[in-house]
């Protein structure tokens, strides 16, 4: 009887070190089309890098609720352009207290206690719990970062209580 002599690929009887290969295959095509760049505060050398400079003040603009509603009422675009990725102080009457559909804390900020349109006021996690003292129909001060116009709504992020 004829031994039958199978003949396979090298792939097929190398299958530990074709697996190891594909591995490294799929590294390197993820470096090139999302290469990780070193930070710049890395240092190679054990010496501590000290810097003196101070943060960057930041300027803050006072607005009230109804004002910020009413430019973006009047003009979305020149009121984006004016107030959208500033740091503004906010005050207003609480007309709502809640979480969205995404569960983030919010203050809608109005004229009147339950407005439908409002300054929306995010909270990150972190500062959530700092909404829990306060109440609808209380004017409020709130910091935050104006992010975009929504439905009527001007969203503000990354929102503090101030007073």
């Amino acid at each position: 009887m004829e031994q039958e002599t199978k003949q396979t690929s090298w792939f097929s009887r190398h299958k530990i070190l074709t697996g190891i290969g594909i591995f490294f295959i799929i590294g390197a095509v993820a470096n090139v089309i999302d290469p990780v760049e070193p930070s710049p505060n890395t240092n190679s050398s054990s010496e501590t890098l000290v810097t003196t400079e101070e943060p960057e003040k930041v300027e803050v603009i006072e607005v009230s609720a109804s004002v910020l509603l009413s430019e973006y009422d009047s003009n979305s675009i020149a009121a984006g352009e004016k107030y959208e990725d500033e740091t503004l102080q906010i005050t207003g009457i609480v007309s709502d207290i809640g979480t969205d559909i995404r569960d983030e804390a919010y203050v809608k900020l109005a004229d009147t206690v339950g407005a439908f349109n409002g300054v929306q006021c995010f909270f990150n996690r972190g500062n959530a719990s700092t909404i829990s003292t306060l109440n609808k129909g209380e004017t409020v001060t709130l910091q935050g970062s104006v992010s975009r116009e929504l439905i009527g709504n001007v969203i503000v992020e990354d929102c503090q209580v101030v007073q």
